[in-house]
């Protein structure tokens, strides 16, 4: 265990001083004034626990890196990793439509809520409760403790079950059928391969 523990530090340690030299790195450049960068993680290490979607191993870090374009500050609302894209869209004052998330930084927001997943679990976070959608039609909930996250079962409270899977399901259909693609490229990226950038 001790070896682990040292292992995941090293790693840690590790990549901060890579994304530091890489930003150092940047910086000299002359597109970095021009540039946002965003930084997020997946999940965290070991996410193994007492449900099949620890909450808490789920809580990870999404950074705007833009010195010359954005004013500091810190977003706390509750969102998922399908709210970036239309997130950073908004921050760079393009249309936000062809996204399955909203912009954390709209200025009309629906109920806080986020979505995590493994292999074969899709979990459904609203109103401290976890809605576990598993293979066989399988429905579970959890109570989770706002302060320190931890799990406790409890009853299926059918409408949020519902709401979950609504959500996966239209968003597996709609994935299928192509229905989020862009008619057409976006005009920047259409430009950007006119100009030969990738």
């Amino acid at each position: 265990m001790a070896g682990k523990q040292g292992s995941r530090s090293a790693a840690v340690s590790y990549t901060d001083y890579a994304i530091g030299d890489f930003i150092r790195q940047a910086q000299s450049k002359p597109w970095f004034n021009d540039t946002l960068f965003v930084i997020v993680a997946d999940h965290c290490a070991s996410v193994a626990g007492k449900t099949s979607l620890p909450v808490a191993k789920y809580r990870i870090p999404l950074i705007f890196y833009a010195p010359h374009l954005l004013k500091p500050g810190v977003v706390s609302r509750m969102a998922s990793q399908i709210d970036i894209a239309p997130t950073l869209m908004q921050v760079m004052g393009m249309p936000q439509t062809g996204f399955f998330g909203a912009s954390m930084l709209a200025a009309q927001q629906g109920e806080p809520r986020a979505f995590i997943s493994n292999y074969q679990d899709l979990g459904y976070y609203k109103h401290d409760q976890l809605i576990v959608l598993s293979p066989r039609r399988t429905v579970t909930a959890y109570a989770i403790d706002p302060h320190t996250f931890e799990a406790s079962p409890i009853a299926v409270n059918p409408e949020l079950a519902r709401e979950a899977i609504v959500y996966y399901q239209t968003a597996s259909t709609a994935f299928k059928s192509g229905m989020l693609r862009f008619p057409q490229p976006p005009a920047f990226l259409a430009q950007g391969a006119a100009h030969g950038q990738s």
